[in-house]
């Protein structure tokens, strides 16, 4: 997401602090118990986050679906959707590519969609950035903090990017820095002591990005990432975080001749996708796996895929212990689709 400049962010900060005051009051009457939790018949891996766009949400659903997978679970996916179309949102084509077979259901209700995943034989639902959603009930969260942009500039919406205020932290059951190659060991350390100023005790996990693979959409193959070493290409892309798109690019050894940037979720027309083509000319195009589900057939070669992959880098032995309490929380018996 782009925030607001210095002079509107600060015009700007009455309404953001009106947002954190309002989203605080509404989480301290679901902690009272005056705003009522719903759970369903399995148990709920929520993962989300406190800022607004490009934390990396969903490589990071991916590696924790492989993960109850091999541990025998049946995962289901849960989310809310956003400007998706033909029903289904960019997140969820990306997600269907790389995990297929596991069942997606996008429904604003989500304690109804929770249960429509459970019918559909899902034993553990995965909840899609659900930190904020407080209604149906989890039996872990899993909080990602972007160590490129960890606290949205410190504000709330619309001041900042926030969706609430630092201390929703205390929620968290484990907190997982994404991108923590792209900073240093001193400013890892001040992102961890910020984190534990809310939410002592907790182990410090880490984890990259990693580019695994370029896919060529015409033809279905994959090449190694490393090939983009030495190569000139031209990206495009639409999502929260464009820089670190293209931070992970240049680590590659690519020469950029250029970075069309759009907004986050943006609905490529067929004449921006001309444009593109006509301004790259015989240069290939390379994207993200969320910007090719908008695109599909319509960009004529030749353009690639950056294949991305979850790598943990500390602290994995923290999220595996914690996927093991949670898978047994799996029901033994028949299950009703809540209560």
């Amino acid at each position: 997401m782009r925030r607001p400049g210095p002079v509107l962010g600060a015009a700007l900060r009455p309404l953001g602090v009106a947002y954190g005051l309002a989203m605080a009051a509404r989480n301290r009457l679901y902690d009272a118990g005056a705003l009522r939790t719903m759970r369903l018949a399995a148990p709920v891996l929520s993962v989300g986050n406190l800022t607004v766009g490009g934390t990396g949400k969903t490589p990071a659903v991916a590696a924790i679906v492989r993960r109850l997978v091999r541990r025998g679970a049946r995962p289901g996916i849960l989310s809310r959707g956003y400007r998706g179309q033909g029903g289904a949102s960019d997140e969820s084509h990306e997600l269907a590519a790389v995990l297929p077979g596991v069942p997606h259901v996008l429904d604003p209700d989500r304690v109804r969609g929770g249960a429509r995943l459970i019918e559909r034989g899902a034993d553990v639902v995965v909840l899609d950035d659900g930190f904020q959603h407080r209604r149906l009930g989890r039996d872990l969260d899993l909080v990602l903090v972007d160590a490129m942009d960890p606290f949205g500039g410190g504000r709330t919406l619309p001041a900042g990017g926030l969706r609430e205020p630092i201390p929703g932290l205390a929620r968290a059951d484990l907190v997982l820095l994404t991108r923590s190659d792209r900073v240093d060991a001193e400013r890892r350390a001040e992102i961890w002591r910020r984190v534990e100023r809310e939410r002592e005790g907790l182990p410090r996990i880490e984890a990259r990005h990693a580019p695994r693979a370029l896919l060529d959409p015409a033809t279905g193959a994959e090449r190694p990432a490393e090939n983009l070493r030495g190569r000139r290409v031209a990206l495009f892309s639409g999502i929260g975080n464009p820089d670190a798109f293209e931070a992970t690019v240049r680590s590659l050894g690519a020469a950029i001749e250029f970075h069309r940037r759009f907004p986050d979720h943006h609905p490529f027309r067929d004449g921006e996708i001309r444009a593109l083509r006509s301004a790259a000319g015989d240069l290939p195009l390379l994207t993200t796996g969320k910007d090719a589900t908008r695109v599909e057939s319509r960009l004529a070669p030749p353009w690639w895929v950056l294949r991305i992959e979850f790598e943990f880098l500390a602290g994995a032995d923290a999220i595996e212990a914690a996927l093991d309490r949670f898978v047994e929380k799996r029901p033994r018996g028949p299950q009703n689709a809540s209560t």
